[in-house]
């Protein structure tokens, strides 16, 4: 895999490149900056327009500042929303995050040597749109032609299909290092042209290949999960006669656990607004059954919490209480 030449000279230059043909998206930019008074580091993120973000991630990498992050996907502008995985609207891409410095066989390589070797002892990944050096470890990426937009009218399909896919992509890599907190949509991501604080390197992003369509990627990645099932079958000399829990319903929908639990979400939220826009009945069993469902998507506990904190503040009578 050659990655020279196609380098991406901004921090600002790739946000563009990432929120290509977006429709006015709220992108979020997050630094772990040290803090004067103390110099402790402290994690923050901000909402901006796209323009701004370019802007503002191009001032990061001017002044050489060192941590900073951003979204990969796009989030909506209502008012009380927050960097969530239920107020994504927008989806750019796949990725996957690879801590191959965690690994000792790995970490002699160079992130353009380990992308090349990831690529040849994985025959059936198509070759990623981007890759970053992200000064320690690797990212790739995997962007699409025309990023789904996820309404009201089509919230059943884009989320849980995304999800389905991103977590299976993850899982299949984690033999090279692939980070499993790293796979739920409201994810930032470290941003190139930027300084790693823990090794003081500058990281790097390359534009590899073109976008894919979305269905030919999640093509892919279900026939190869279908591959891995049977091997796993055959190893196991054992024919499970129980159906999979993945099917297709007549209207061509998959129907999954993710698209189970997304619409359940999904319910919740239209519960409140039958009922006047708050529930004032019981919220604890709610956000119970809220939280169990949002664990779907959300893949470590303080994203978790702030899924069920947004969705308490807007949907829950006295949320304060709860």
């Amino acid at each position: 895999m050659n990655l020279q030449g196609q380098l991406f000279h901004s921090a600002g230059d790739w946000v563009a490149d990432m929120y290509q043909k977006t429709a006015n998206p709220r992108v979020y930019l997050a630094r772990n900056a040290i803090q004067p008074e103390t110099g402790e580091r402290l994690f923050w993120h901000k909402g901006h327009s796209l323009k701004s973000a370019i802007v503002e991630a191009n001032n990061w990498q001017i002044f050489e500042e060192d941590d900073c992050y951003g979204s990969a996907n796009g989030f909506v502008w209502d008012k009380g929303t927050s960097r969530t995985v239920s107020a994504v609207n927008q989806l750019t891409c796949f990725y996957v995050d690879f801590d191959y410095y965690k690994i000792p066989k790995y970490q002699h390589l160079s992130a353009i040597d380990f992308a090349s070797l990831v690529m040849q002892e994985n025959s059936w990944l198509p070759e990623p749109t981007c890759v970053v050096d992200s000064g320690s470890g690797l990212w790739m990426y995997w962007q699409f032609k025309r990023p789904p937009r996820i309404t009201k009218k089509n919230d059943h399909k884009w989320m849980p299909t995304w999800q389905e896919a991103e977590s299976f992509l993850v899982d299949s890599l984690k033999p090279y290092g692939a980070d499993s907190a790293c796979k739920d949509a409201a994810r930032v991501v470290r941003m190139p042209e930027t300084i790693n604080s823990k090794t003081g390197r500058t990281t790097h992003a390359w534009h590899l290949a073109d976008r894919y369509e979305f269905n030919h990627l999640t093509k892919i990645i279900r026939g190869q999960k279908k591959v891995v099932a049977a091997k796993l079958a055959e190893q196991r000399k054992f024919k499970s006669k129980k159906k999979s829990n993945t099917v297709h319903s007549a209207m061509g929908h998959i129907r999954n656990p993710y698209t189970l639990h997304w619409g359940r979400m999904w319910d919740y939220r239209k519960l409140a607004e039958l009922r006047g826009g708050l529930l004032h009945e019981h919220r604890r069993m709610i956000l119970w059954f809220y939280a169990v469902s949002a664990a779907w998507y959300n893949n470590d506990e303080k994203s978790l919490r702030a899924d069920v904190d947004q969705f308490c503040k807007s949907f829950i009578g006295n949320p304060d209480d709860y």
